[in-house]
């Protein structure tokens, strides 16, 4: 690149002068290629390792029971229906409102 005259903080200045070595996607590559050859390298299994890891049992997630007594769910159906009656009502007042206007 050629260098440019630039103005900052109220002083003029003359940009550096860049030189590329080689082409980004060259650079790129081999700076990708040390970033792989620094990660962990995986640890491959023998078949008896597979075959044990596949045998082995594994935690199982944990589920709760809820043991809902009948009241306990005809409880919480009232609840829902009053929710959907005040929601209803307030949808028929704001189509009621609406047409007054």
């Amino acid at each position: 690149m050629k260098p440019r005259t630039c103005f900052f903080d109220g002083s003029t200045f003359v940009s550096p002068e860049f030189k590329q070595n080689g082409k980004p996607f060259q650079i790129n590559g081999a700076i990708k290629q040390q970033w792989l050859d620094s990660l962990p390298k995986p640890k491959h299994l023998t078949l008896a390792e597979k075959i044990k890891a596949w045998f082995t049992p594994k935690p199982q997630a944990t589920t709760t029971n809820r043991n809902l007594s009948s009241e306990d769910i005809a409880k919480t159906e009232e609840e829902l229906d009053k929710l959907d009656r005040e929601q209803e009502e307030n949808d028929l007042r704001e189509i009621e409102e609406e047409f007054i206007e």
